[in-house]
């Protein structure tokens, strides 16, 4: 799937947009209390994003608790959190009026590692998820989290499922082109992935 910690900084972690018709929101550095929510969001995500794409059968296995386990390994527990070192978890959480923000996307960046298809690596950084609930497309907020989690000074690579038109889209906006790397994930119910890359600027 498509999978920098450095310390929060201000700008990241109180950037915010405010408009008369829609909520206010903001994107921050994720902490180890965050993990079960994130969990949460994840799995809304992929039911919304690949049902209908990989096998009934899958969803055996992608389960909300894989993805509490999965969260809870990356950023640890508020007992005992985990230090992210080289590695960034952004979440992005809506504001409303009642002031209680709840968690409605997250990125996952940190130092690229050998991919699904040719277990290689071919940039300096990767982007290991960034997923966005449905009802907040088209407002930014994935474009805030992208920008938060990735450097525009390291090169980045990222999978990406091919039958996932928005989001390939999205990443080519960005500077992502594919380079020709492509494989069938059978541990995501025989999905295509295919590889793109974006130079340092």
């Amino acid at each position: 799937m498509p999978r920098d910690v450095d310390s929060p900084d201000e700008s990241c972690a109180q950037a915010r947009v405010e408009s008369s018709t829609a909520p206010r929101w903001r994107v921050r550095v994720a902490q180890a209390a965050d993990a079960d929510a994130i969990a949460r969001v994840h799995h809304a995500c992929w039911v919304e994003t690949y049902t209908g794409l990989v096998p009934e059968e899958f969803w055996q296995r992608g389960t909300l608790e894989s993805r509490q386990r999965m969260w809870t390994a990356i950023l640890g527990t508020p007992a005992a959190p985990r230090d992210p070192q080289d590695e960034r978890a952004i979440v992005a959480e809506v504001v409303p009026a009642s002031g209680v923000a709840d968690i409605v996307g997250f990125a996952l960046a940190g130092p690229a590692r050998p991919d699904d298809m040719t277990r290689t690596t071919v940039a300096e950084r990767q982007l290991s998820a960034l997923y966005l609930l449905k009802t907040h497309h088209g407002t930014g907020i994935g474009q805030a989290l992208l920008d938060a989690a990735l450097p525009d000074t390291a090169s980045i690579q990222l999978g990406v499922v091919e039958d996932n038109p928005r989001a390939v889209a999205f990443y080519t906006r960005n500077g992502f082109v594919p380079d020709g790397a492509r494989g069938r994930l059978d541990w995501f119910g025989g999905l295509t992935e295919i590889r793109m890359v974006r130079a340092a600027r």
